[in-house]
């Protein structure tokens, strides 16, 4: 078991402080990549909606008048 040796290990050294340094950085990234991650999950579902509907068609966009 790989965190037998870490469990003697007496909170005050450099061996435990180093080990929550790197779990609060990586819990750090990964909120930050879960944020972003969703953020960009629902901008592409929105352009998705929206050309489904033929919002980015170009004949949408061109009236065609008789004048």
């Amino acid at each position: 078991m790989p965190f037998k040796a870490f469990n003697k290990v007496h909170p005050n050294t450099d061996k435990h402080l180093t080990f929550l340094g790197k779990n609060k950085r990586s819990q750090s990234a990964l909120e930050y990549m879960m944020t972003y991650g969703w953020a960009i999950l629902i901008i592409v579902i929105v352009a998705v909606v929206l050309y489904s509907m033929g919002i980015f068609s170009p004949s949408s966009f061109l009236s065609f008048s008789g004048i």
